[in-house]
């Protein structure tokens, strides 16, 4: 396994945890850089990072859809950039669908479970595990990669570094070349995290905490928070990608439907005054499931539903 010491990143598919906000998930100074505090977060949630995209009908649903458009848009034979990969959900699909896969992560952890999780038949056709932060690729030279993927959140964790992260993933993607990204969604985030985001804005803290979210859709990086992130509108990542010269091929939401049912489940009195409401993965049966399957992907391909999933995720081609 190859390694750099360069930084940041961005695990496929990770909810943006606004319930959490005010929670201590270990002391973070609040002088970090978004590189720093991401290396360490992510270095520190190892495991769970694999763990979380099958523990919940929400997370398979995003792991499939994201999966989906991999192998709609991405040709077999082609050579492919997977910034901010985590542990290898994605490494995998991509090398099931007969690419070869170049690998960064900000974290080392992250990257030594991508090796670990990605079957050693395939290991020939990972062609680099790389610890980079996506705003200098400056390793990778000019049209290096047929494809780059930025899943999962690569471009919320950078915050303002945001046109730079963009501009690298661009340069070293070849012209004309697809870009397949997704970032947190804001008003999907509020949907889903609405009634703990209530309770919480009775303290003054948060509510200093989120005074800008509708204005920048800033979690800030503080000592309190479990998650920090920049969360997008989906006119606002398509105006980002506008101003870069991509053109859009496709835009959706990620698990409209199912997006908070995990947190039904494991934090049940916050959202139901009359106990423990039921899993989806208890009400699914294997003929429910295709239909739920079904339900979620015309939900979330619906142009009135960009904005209303945990993520949205954007397919498109770089300039030529």
């Amino acid at each position: 396994m190859v390694m750099l010491s360069k930084c940041h990143r961005g695990t496929a598919a990770n909810h943006c945890r606004l319930v959490h906000m005010t929670r201590h998930h270990r002391s973070r100074p609040t002088h970090w850089t978004p590189q720093e505090w991401s290396r360490q977060y992510f270095d520190t949630y190892g495991e769970q990072e694999w763990e979380r995209l099958e523990h919940s009908a929400a997370g398979r649903t995003s792991f499939r859809q994201h999966a989906a458009l991999i192998r709609e848009y991405l040709a077999p034979g082609s050579h492919v950039l997977e910034a901010g990969a985590g542990p290898g959900r994605f490494t995998a699909v991509l090398l099931g669908h007969g690419v070869d896969v170049t690998v960064t992560d900000i974290s080392q952890e992250q990257l030594r479970l991508n090796e670990d999780h990605v079957s050693p038949s395939s290991h020939a056709r990972v062609r680099g595990r790389y610890q980079m932060d996506i705003c200098d690729l400056g390793a990778f030279p000019d049209e290096s990669f047929d494809a780059t993927l930025a899943l999962g959140g690569p471009l919320s964790y950078v915050f303002d570094a945001a046109d730079a992260a963009l501009g690298e993933l661009i340069r070293v993607t070849r012209k004309g070349g697809i870009l397949m990204l997704s970032v947190m969604s804001l008003f999907g985030a509020l949907r889903v995290y609405l009634p703990a985001i209530l309770l919480q804005l009775r303290t003054p803290e948060f509510r200093d905490r989120i005074s800008g979210i509708l204005e920048t859709g800033d979690i800030p990086i503080t000592d309190a928070a479990h998650h920090s992130c920049r969360m997008y509108t989906a006119d606002r990542l398509a105006a980002l990608l506008a101003a870069h010269g991509c053109t859009l091929l496709h835009m959706q939401a990620s698990n409209m439907l199912t997006a908070g049912e995990e947190l039904a489940t494991h934090d049940p009195h916050t959202y139901h005054r009359h106990g423990p409401r039921t899993s989806l993965d208890d009400l699914l049966t294997p003929g429910t499931v295709r239909l739920l399957e079904e339900y979620e992907d015309a939900a979330c391909r619906s142009a009135g539903s960009v904005d209303s999933g945990t993520h949205i995720i954007a397919v498109c081609t770089v300039p030529e």
